[in-house]
This record gives structure tokens, C-alpha cells and sequence, in this order.
């Protein structure tokens, strides 16, 4: 009887539910993004009348957006540590709060001060929060799914974006500048659903028998036999890490060091965790994608003042505007149909691929002179731009773990954030310099190019690493 029941015990494993109340939080993500990302493009629309009303000049627009930016990117880098010392919830309810007193904020004011303490501390401070903790919970709840749940969320997001700016317009046009903004407050407060929605993962794990020959230093999943049950069941109690030697006194000065150490001190602490920052320096995991999506964010702020200074009028750059935003849905969309395949050929090949549209599509743009070549080549761009998007967070989260990439995006955001500060100026002193966009242009292609070869010459090197220790594994398994 005893060998009975040790060969029924069962044994199982943790593993998200992929799927479930998984597309729910795609509800929930594309609440966020809509509302943030959405609203944050039509700065210039929402913003206009206010601007103009407390004297703001474009100098003052440029040097108070790089602020946001920067407070943005910061705060997106210190999710990882807030989640150390506060729970997830507690951390995006505050961000919840920080984004909606910006949002509302600014309909009261009425100097330059109170607009850069509203807009560009507290609501760029939550909107940074808010994006790390939306694509990290997204990332929790799926594995396989993971590329066909960002194609599904961002596309929603996508055509929602499209409806914004002639929503924001007719709202301004009905109500005011200000009057618009209390709307958009309100609208904001379903940030507040979005992360109610947001339930911690562990809450919403299943359980996954192992095989027989598994092996038990894995973390298991086991609830103690009921009454009922014939088949005992593995308990956390039962399982034991081997060749675990440390005593009981180590265990108790371990926990009272730990006790001892403030939160400050562990938020301190976790801001530079040795792992990421070694993948950071080693590897162009965080840095390509960063580099290119701001490659990408400054062709997107200039390109409508390049056409301009062509002679284009108002009619042909809204079709640019419109063909971009095209190209960027249809590709998500096509990213839902096509998962599986696109699955099967790799998130870091994609990547390059894109990157390979982007550079193709722009040197495209530069050289074409008539008007239709170019809105063809825009649409292209809006394709390489769902690339940037969607794949950006599946690089890091498949290098890293779902683990590690809370800190890995904000380093990202971090890095986005830097490059905005401190290359964002020289491109438009370029301009100035030069009197020409198509430099500008051309430098933004040049530095995509480079991204695509270094990585594919990483991405080579790292094939060759992996069949090299697969056939040193096979030789010696064969001895």
C-alpha cells in the first residue's frame, strides 16, 4: 500500500493562465494606453487655447514636453524598485491618482508654473508608472498568447487613437479649450477601473501536473488532499531544496537584517539591479530597441514641418498623418492574423525585419519627389512604427523573464527618456545648421541601419554560442 500511494503522488507547477482573466487585463491595458497615449497626442489640440491664454511661447512648449519626457522616463525606471517596498495594486492605484490630479489640474491654470507642476510632473510622472505596469501585467498573464494578446490590445488602441483627435476637436469646438479638458478629466477616471481590473497574478494561476521524472527543486503547486481524495497530493511542507544546509540561527540573522533595512534604503538598493544593467552594457536587447523608437518619435514630431517646407499643403499632410496611422493599425492587425507564423519566426527576427522596413521605407521617402510615392512610403513607415511598438516589450520580457522586465522597461523607458534630453536639441540645431530635413532624415535612417546590423551580427554570434554547447552537450551525453 505504500508504494501505491508514493507512486500516486502527483505534482504540479504554477504557470499563468494565458488567457482566462488574462483578456481582461487586455481590457484594461487598452483603457490605459487609450487614455494616456491617446489624449498625450493630442497635446496640441486639447492644449492650444490654454497655451496661447498664459503666454506660453515655443520655447517654453519644448523645454516643459523634454521635462515630461524626462519625468516620465524616471518614473518609468523606479517602478521596478516601488514594487519591492508597495504592492503592485497599491503602486498603480497611486499612479492612477498622480495622472487624473495632472489631468484636472491644468484646467485651473494659470501661469507657466502651475501648467509644469500638473502637466509635466505629476501627469507624466503617473503616465510613467502606469505605462511600465501595464506592459509588465500584460507580459504576467500570458506566454504563448503573449504576441497575439500586444497585437489584439494594440490594435485596439490604434483605432481608437484614430477617433481621438476629431473627438478632442469636436469637443473643443462645443465646449472650449477648458471645457475640453474637464471632459478629458472625467474620461480619465477610468483609469481608476482599469486598475481595479489589474488583479495580482498569483490570484489567477493554474495548475500544471508534472511528469514523473521532474525535477522536484522546481516550485510546485500543491493543495493538501480533502477528505474526499483518494490520490494524495505533494504539499509546499513536503518539498525541500536540495542540499540545503543553512540553520536555523542563519535563517533568524537573515530575517532580522532584512527587518532592519528601511524601505528607502531597499528602494535604493533595487535602482540598479546588476543583472539587467550587465545585460544592458553586454547586449543591444534594451538599447537597440530604445535608440530606434526614438529614431522613430522624432521623425513622427518633425516630419509634418519637412512636408510644410516642401510646399505641401494642409490637405496633402493630413493625408501623410492619416496614411501613417494607417499603415501602424493595419500592421497590428495583421500581427493578430498571422501570430502563429510570425510566432515561429522569432521576436528578435522580427525585430530586425522591422527595422529593415523602417530604414528601406525612409531612404524610400528621401529620394521620391512626387507627391503619391511619398504617401506610399509613409504608409510603409507606419508599418516599421507597429514593429517599435508591439515588439519592443516581447524582446526584453523573452531575454530577461517576466521577472526582470519591470526593471528592464524602465531602464527602456530610462534610456528613451536620455536620448529625447539630450539628442532631441541637436537634431533640431542640425536642422538650423543645415536648413535641410532631409539631413536629418538621413542621419535618423544611418543610425536605424547600424541598430539592424549590430543586432544581426549579435543575433548570429548568439546561434552560433547556443549549436555550439548543444552539439558539446550531445558529445558528451554520447561518452
Amino acid at each position: 500500500m505504500a508504494v501505491r500511494s508514493e507512486t500516486a503522488i502527483k505534482k504540479y507547477k504554477l504557470v499563468p493562465p494565458d488567457g482566462g482573466w488574462g483578456y481582461v487585463i487586455c481590457i484594461a491595458a487598452t483603457i490605459v494606453f487609450t487614455i494616456t497615449s491617446g489624449f498625450g497626442a493630442c497635446f496640441g489640440l486639447i492644449y492650444n487655447d490654454l497655451i496661447n491664454t498664459i503666454g506660453m511661447g515655443s520655447t517654453m512648449i519644448t523645454i516643459f514636453t523634454g521635462i515630461g519626457v524626462l519625468v516620465n522616463a524616471f518614473f518609468g525606471f523606479i517602478t521596478s524598485p516601488l514594487l519591492k517596498i508597495l504592492s503592485f495594486r497599491q503602486v498603480a492605484f497611486i499612479a492612477a491618482i498622480m495622472y487624473n490630479i495632472g489631468v484636472f489640474g491644468t484646467y485651473f491654470v494659470q501661469s507657466m508654473v502651475s501648467f509644469l507642476i500638473f502637466y509635466s510632473l505629476l501627469l507624466s510622472a503617473g503616465f510613467g508608472l502606469l505605462l511600465n505596469l501595464t506592459s509588465t501585467i500584460v507580459n504576467d498573464y500570458f506566454t504563448s498568447k503573449r504576441l497575439l494578446t500586444v497585437s489584439l490590445t494594440q490594435t485596439a488602441v490604434g483605432v481608437n487613437c484614430m477617433l481621438l483627435p476629431k473627438l478632442v476637436a469636436m469637443i473643443s469646438n462645443e465646449y472650449g479649450s477648458r471645457g475640453c479638458i474637464l471632459i478629458i478629466s472625467g474620461i480619465s477616471t477610468h483609469l481608476f477601473v482599469a486598475v481595479a481590473l489589474m488583479q495580482p497574478i498569483k490570484w489567477h494561476m493554474k495548475k500544471e501536473e508534472l511528469p514523473e521524472n521532474n525535477d522536484e527543486s522546481l516550485i510546485l503547486l500543491v493543495n493538501p488532499p480533502n477528505e474526499g481524495d483518494k490520490t494524495p497530493v505533494v504539499t509546499m511542507s513536503e518539498i525541500k531544496p536540495p542540499n540545503k544546509t543553512v540553520t536555523e540561527k542563519t535563517d533568524t540573522s537573515i530575517t532580522l537584517s532584512h527587518e532592519k533595512r528601511s524601505r528607502i534604503t531597499i528602494l535604493i538598493s533595487e535602482l540598479f539591479d546588476k543583472s539587467v544593467m550587465k545585460i544592458f552594457f553586454s547586449s543591444i536587447i534594451i538599447i537597440g530597441p530604445a535608440c530606434s523608437f526614438f529614431c522613430d518619435l522624432t521623425f513622427y514630431m518633425i516630419f509634418p514641418q519637412a512636408l510644410y517646407s516642401l510646399q505641401w499643403n494642409y490637405e496633402h499632410v493630413a493625408w501623410a498623418i492619416s496614411l501613417l496611422a494607417f499603415g501602424d493599425t493595419a500592421a497590428r492587425a495583421l500581427f493578430i492574423v498571422l501570430n502563429n507564423w510570425l510566432y515561429r519566426i522569432g521576436i528578435e527576427e522580427l525585430y530586425i525585419i522591422g527595422l529593415g522596413i523602417a530604414f528601406l521605407s525612409r531612404i524610400g521617402m528621401l529620394l521620391s519627389k512626387d507627391t503619391i510615392p511619398v504617401l506610399v512610403y509613409m504608409t510603409i513607415i507606419g508599418v516599421s512604427r507597429c514593429f517599435f511598438i508591439i515588439l519592443a516589450p516581447l524582446v526584453m520580457v523573452n531575454a530577461v523573464g517576466v521577472d526582470k522586465f519591470t526593471a528592464v522597461n524602465g531602464i527602456y523607458m530610462l534610456t528613451v527618456g536620455i536620448l529625447g534630453i539630450a539628442l532631441g536639441p541637436l537634431t533640431g540645431a542640425v536642422r538650423d545648421m543645415t536648413g535641410s530635413y532631409t539631413i536629418v532624415f538621413a542621419i535618423m535612417a544611418g543610425i536605424l541601419l547600424l541598430i539592424m546590423l549590430i543586432w544581426i551580427i549579435e543575433l548570429y554570434y548568439k546561434k552560433r554560442k547556443c549549436k555550439s554547447q548543444r552539439k558539446t552537450s550531445v558529445n558528451q551525453y554520447n561518452l
